[in-house]
């Protein structure tokens, strides 16, 4: 471990924390790159992360803290923690061999042409892509093309891993991105106490992340309570109505630090028989931004209607920023419908519902969420779906297919026909109507546009 610490000072903080950074002053190397005034802020930068690492609060277990910043090497830029800040709760071998492997492994984001760089990025690398924080609740969950660390990662018992870019909002810029891995078990708590020390600690030097930067402040949601909590009430009977197994409430918020518009799940969910990965996917929800356009709920704000995916996690994690957590809690078929009040707001919400797992449901799939749109329009008669469209019109329904083998395109709803009537008992005791084969009270047209999400 001994290249881990060479060259570095360090000091052990009153938390326990080790933090290290390099004496040797590095400005005469990076003014080989950048101009006088850049390296200036980015010596200034560094030490801030330096300063915000020295005071972090206490954290219960075994971490890993380090700073990812941008080089520019033969015209191509990358990504790499080398001679940056880092700290350590505890000198311990699997951390310190991951910090190891890091300092060789400079990720390629910008070409010489000024093109994006699309593979290998990691979490580091799409953070700093996309400006997004990004969360994985247990890391065997990545692929090997994901996470090209993932293999070492698992090797030297990392368990779950943090990355969040950084801003200094006083010059509105975009600064880093900054990694917190660790050791211990994942659960509910440890997410709690080790996340917010994180955004604290770089409040302490003027730095911010984005759940910290920009938020839904308490004047937004104040003018959304009203509607949110019509919205609660609905996604819960649909839920115990319909057996979805978890269904949430996504709100769009303001864009003015990643690269895209993008929307926040609120703090309230329904969960049919709660477990503790449902938990954890809960919890990562509420630390993570959707990109409008992207995974089921993007689009479906994207085309401010509705969207299916019959497998999120077969999905790329460029197009489903929650697919790892999705995967450590088994939900795979979702359907989200985009809606706006009718009094007069401007807001949208996405309701985002995960469907139980039952083969004969996937049969009849324009049935069943014919008859959850139904549930959806006797619960919420002062919403519209947000393309204008009232509960009286047809819906379309984009579809993200999962392969070029699946064979499902997107099709349209209509709201406005004859009641289902014939029924069919489902394995968990639930109902499916079957419509009546002289007025069908679905209708679906083929695509040939039809987008892959893998």
């Amino acid at each position: 471990m001994e290249s881990v610490f060479s060259a570095h000072a360090w000091s052990r903080q009153p938390n326990g924390l080790w933090v290290f950074w390099r004496e040797r002053d590095d400005a005469e190397q990076l003014q080989n790159h950048f101009s006088f005034n850049v390296v200036t802020k980015r010596m200034e930068i560094k030490e801030r992360v330096k300063i915000a690492l020295q005071h972090v609060e206490k954290l219960s277990c075994n971490y890993l803290i380090q700073y990812w910043a941008s080089i520019v090497i033969d015209g191509q830029t990358f990504l790499t923690t080398s001679d940056q800040p880092f700290g350590l709760t505890r000198l311990e071998y699997g951390l310190c061999s991951y910090r190891k492997k890091c300092l060789s492994h400079a990720i390629p984001v910008e070409l010489k042409n000024g093109t994006q760089c699309e593979n290998d990025l990691g979490p580091p690398g799409r953070v700093f892509k996309y400006r997004l924080p990004e969360l994985c609740t247990d890391v065997k969950n990545y692929s090997q093309q994901e996470f090209p660390l993932r293999d070492d990662a698992v090797a030297w018992s990392i368990q779950w891993c943090y990355t969040v870019p950084v801003f200094d909002p006083s010059r509105d810029t975009f600064v880093g991105v900054l990694e917190l891995v660790t050791s211990h078990q994942t659960n509910e708590w440890i997410f709690g106490n080790s996340v917010l020390p994180i955004f604290k600690m770089l409040q302490v030097v003027d730095l911010k992340s984005p759940d910290s930067y920009c938020p839904l402040d308490l004047k937004v949601l104040d003018d959304r309570q009203c509607a949110l909590g019509g919205l609660y009430k609905a996604i819960e009977v649909v839920c115990q109505k319909h057996q979805f197994l978890f269904a949430q409430i996504w709100v769009s918020v303001a864009d003015s630090w990643c690269t895209g518009k993008v929307i926040t799940v609120r703090q309230r969910h329904i969960a049919i028989n709660d477990n503790q990965n449902l938990s954890l996917f809960k919890y990562a929800s509420g630390l993570q931004y959707m990109l409008e356009g992207y995974g089921v709920v993007g689009r479906a704000f994207s085309s401010k209607s509705s969207c299916f995916c019959r497998d999120v996690t077969q999905l790329s994690i460029m197009e489903y920023r929650l697919v790892t957590c999705s995967r450590e809690a088994g939900l795979t078929g979702c359907f989200a419908i985009c809606l706006s009040a009718l009094d007069n707001d401007d807001n949208v919400y996405i309701l985002e519902f995960f469907l139980p797992p039952n083969e004969l449901l996937h049969r009849n799939l324009q049935v069943f969420l014919k008859l959850v749109l139904d549930t959806v329009k006797q619960q919420l008669q002062h919403f519209e779906f947000a393309v204008g469209h009232d509960f009286g019109e047809k819906l379309p329904v984009k579809v993200i297919k999962i392969s070029s083998d699946d064979d499902l395109d997107s099709f349209e709803i209509c709201q406005n026909t004859k009641e289902l009537h014939n029924v069919e008992p489902l394995p968990n005791g639930g109902e499916l109507m079957l419509p009546d084969t002289a007025t069908a009270v679905f209708f679906f047209r083929n695509k040939s546009t039809t987008e892959f999400g893998y």
